[in-house]
């Protein structure tokens, strides 16, 4: 049958539900290598692992350790080097026996410009190597002649002079619990601490607890340390206690001789008669400027137990501190941390032979965009919290692992904390475990900010399976996020127990701001927000201006703006005249400080970005849209209204989009061209034409845009409008809800919909006359065939745009046709014709 089609219609169908997918796409697993070896016992535990291009061909390698240390290809999963803990890569490669509890660290920690690696071990042995994998000159060695297992690992530049000292806590009840040691294995002067003192013990460091940051601005290092007794110690980087406010007992002078209470009272006082206190058994401290207000505190979230008699302490829940360098808690006009502070829940199991103990390492990152941090940290209540400054958690925190349905235990990891597809908003990334003999593994999540879930994924059980004699598997260490196949898109690396490395990939997504993108924040593991690694490479880079609709004159001077994460002294920044078709440097390399004075050369053009990078080409960004560049006096035109027209239709059929509004500033006639965003566009019109019309040959949704250039001078060229959305259904088969009917011929100016789902399934349908005048008339197919046509809408005096809604169209059809038929399971397509 032939239709004549004057005018073209919209169909909207107000009632069809939307699912609105997660931008940020399904992790999909890559590789895993390095897992358990049933004779050799390979396990890991807290280990989050780093990134580092030991070869510097601008990818980079995964650095890991369990009872081996490893050096993976991140492309396709090879071990390029690994060797037994204990051993280097000219070692014979003997079996110790020895595990890694804590993450790998990587730093140029001998100044050399390349970056060193750094492992520690269940045994008390300390390993530093090269980038290659060979023992640096002076390791291994075991600090102190001590075979204690050391938990805590952080490397920093203490006393300011360029070269990285190696700051370790040991697991054992022990008040010489944290030593630090020079970039050639002597011990530091002042170290190991601290002294034996009843009154101020630091009994065993059992986690990643130490943090180490310049706190006081004076340019030297300062160590916060949390231990297994209810204290906490800090000191300067000589060993020398850090003095405490005099708010506190007389006898109180330091950060190690104040007891962890929960009443800010008692502290001060310095006894408790409820013996409520918390130890940081494993609770590591973090350093951040939580309010922006120019000073660093310290944050802790510690375990508080009970203190009877008998000394038998009972858990009850973990508690966010916040502390001054001084000790005195945290407290302004806004947010008061003295008193009232939040808990989580009661602990499902603090008992390590019934399920590996979780680590309540603080990450703290401003997760809502609003220039102040939150809280994020794991408790042994099964959920993820996320504390705000008010002391409450928002939206959808905190986020439970464990599901009592599952009738097991299941704790959650550290997270980290990145944009993972670069559209400004971060995502919170972790895993999970579960109890022991559970013949079970863990998960991989992705939450958005407000504590949605995103994605949820099964990790691997297991090495092929197997795993030790406990019966499960899952990941206790913060995942690792960044490039590591060189392609530009995100992967995530995580450390499990017995699969081993195992690096799933986000299809597409391209990383924005990374403010946590590891275990304790950076490859040095120092627990400090504001800290930035001294190996030259980059985690990320986002440009922050020029960033799009900018107009510079030729000549003036602007500053080009950006901000990274991760490590790199220098960064390029190049421009484009031609959105990005060829670039044309500004500087090879500048200080990566995150602004330059940029004089804008007298070049005109509508079409600018600019683009910055690492020296090294990767990690790079470019500005999100264009900017103009133009001369005093020089011709522009105006940026043009957004497109008009169709907002849905059909696959290979016409749809009309009209633009204008543009104006040459010199009174020239200007062209308009439309963007169709499906590799193609209209070309320049005529003059004077604001009309044109495109068919998309796949289903999907294209964003239309629209420019205008001056018809005498055409390399004079407007921005790019704003978009409209426009969503093309399958025109052969399934198009959403409905199924195309193969009977009927659908015409390309045809907009159809199935009816099969009931007399009041096509509810709210809205009818839009894109252009005016028409008459709209339907045809529908029931049980005795094809009905029709009868009117539907006479718009004959209408004009463009009118629109009709029908609260339910079958029964206004019903209504139109003389004889019966039934609304359930015999009406077919219905088609609309002008």
């Amino acid at each position: 049958m032939q239709v004549a089609v004057k005018k073209i219609l919209v169909l909207i169908l107000a009632f069809i539900p939307l699912f609105i997918a997660a931008a940020v796409p399904s992790p999909v697993f890559k590789w895993r290598n390095g897992g358990f070896s049933l004779k050799q016992f390979n396990k890991g535990m807290y280990t989050s692992p780093a990134l580092l291009d030991i070869n510097q061909d601008g990818v980079k390698e995964i650095i890991w350790a369990n009872f081996k240390v490893f050096a993976f290809d991140g492309i396709t999963g090879t071990a390029l080097w690994s060797f037994w803990a204990g051993n280097d890569r000219a070692s014979a490669n003997t079996y110790y026996g020895i595990g890694t509890d804590t993450n790998v660290a990587v730093a140029d920690i001998n100044n050399d410009g390349f970056g060193e690696i750094i492992t520690t071990h269940t045994d008390g042995l300390l390993c530093a190597y090269d980038r290659n994998g060979y023992f640096l000159p002076g390791f291994p060695l075991r600090p102190t002649g001590r075979t204690d297992p050391i938990c805590s690992l952080s490397v920093y530049d203490l006393d300011n002079d360029g070269y990285f000292e190696i700051i370790i806590g040991w697991g054992m009840a022990n008040n010489l619990n944290i030593c630090v040691i020079s970039h050639d294995g002597a011990v530091k002067a002042g170290w190991p601490q601290y002294t034996l003192d009843n009154n101020a013990n630091a009994l065993g460091i059992f986690g990643e607890n130490i943090a180490v940051g310049d706190i006081n601005k004076d340019g030297f290092g300062e160590l916060v340390a949390p231990s297994d007794t209810g204290k906490t110690c800090a000191y300067y980087y000589d060993g020398r206690a850090l003095p405490i406010n005099p708010v506190f007992n007389s006898w109180m002078t330091t950060w190690p001789d104040v007891t962890n209470y929960e009443n800010y009272a008692s502290e001060k006082f310095g006894w408790e008669p409820n013996g409520l206190f918390y130890m940081g058994t494993e609770q590591p401290a973090t350093i951040a400027d939580v309010n922006a207000d120019g000073s660093f505190e310290i944050v802790i979230v510690g375990g508080m137990y009970t203190y009877p008699d008998d000394g038998n302490y009972q858990p009850l829940y973990t508690m966010p501190f916040i502390y001054n360098l001084d000790r005195t808690r945290f407290k302004n006009t806004a947010y008061d941390w003295e008193s009232g502070l939040p808990r989580s829940g009661a602990p499902l199991s603090n008992d390590w032979n019934f399920i590996a103990r979780k680590r309540t390492n603080p990450v703290v990152v401003d997760l809502d965009g609003d220039g102040k941090k939150e809280i994020l940290s794991s408790s042994f209540d099964g959920k993820l919290h996320c504390y705000w400054l008010d002391r409450t958690e928002h939206g959808n925190w905190p986020y439970s692992v464990y599901v009592p349905a599952e009738g097991r235990i299941r704790f959650s990891s550290e997270p980290a904390v990145a944009d993972l597809d670069g559209d400004g908003s971060l995502e919170v990334i972790f895993t999970s475990w579960p109890q022991y003999y559970s013949n079970t593994g863990g998960h991989l999540f992705i939450l958005n900010s407000q504590g949605s879930l995103l994605h949820k994924v099964a990790l691997p059980y297991g090495d092929n399976g197997s795993v030790g004699n406990l019966y499960y598997d899952g990941c206790l260490a913060a995942p690792t996020i960044g490039d590591v196949d060189g392609d530009g898109q995100v992967e995530i690396v995580l450390g499990t127990v017995y699969a081993g490395l195992v690096v799933y990939d986000l299809p597409g997504a391209v990383l924005g701001s990374a403010p946590w993108p590891t275990g304790r924040h950076d490859y040095s593991r120092t627990g400090w927000t504001d800290y930035v690694s001294n190996i030259a490479g980059l985690d990320s880079v986002q440009v922050l201006a020029p960033n799009g609709g900018e107009n510079w004159n030729g000549g003036s001077v602007h500053d080009i703006t950006w901000s990274t994460t991760g490590s790199g002294a220098f960064v390029s920044i190049d421009y484009s005249i031609n959105g990005g078709s060829s670039w044309i440097s500004v500087l090879a390399d500048t200080a990566n400080d995150g602004s330059y004075g940029w004089t804008v050369p007298a070049t005109l053009s509508a079409n600018c970005l600019v683009r910055v990078s690492d020296t090294d080409g990767d990690p790079s960004d470019v500005s999100d849209r264009v900017f103009s560049i133009s001369t005093s006096g020089a011709e522009t035109v105006s940026t043009p209204q957004p497109p008009l027209g169709a907002a849905f239709g059909l696959a290979a059929a016409s749809c009309s989009y009209f633009t204008g509004g543009s104006t040459s500033n010199l009174g020239h006639v200007v062209q308009y061209k439309f963007d169709w965003d499906d590799g193609s566009d209209s070309g320049w019109l005529a003059e004077d034409t604001t009309q044109a019309s495109h068919s998309w040959a796949a289903a999907g949704t294209y964003d239309v845009r629209a420019m205008a250039c001056c018809a005498e001078h055409t390399t004079v060229e407007s921005l790019w409008s704003a978009t409209l959305s426009v969503i093309i259904y399958d025109g052969g088969g399934t198009t959403g809800s409905y199924n195309s009917p193969a009977q009927y011929k659908v015409l390309p100016e045809v907009i159809w919909s199935s009816a099969t789902g009931g007399g009041t399934w096509m509810s709210n349908v809205q009818v839009t006359d894109v252009s005016g005048g028409s008459q709209v008339s339907v045809y529908y197919n029931a049980a005795s065939g094809r009905r029709g046509p009868f009117l539907l809408w006479d718009n004959s005096a209408g004009g463009a745009l009118s629109s009709v809604k029908y609260a339910n169209l079958l029964q206004t059809i019903d209504g139109l046709d003389s004889g019966a038929f039934t609304y359930y399971g015999t009406v077919g397509a219905v088609e609309f014709i002008s």
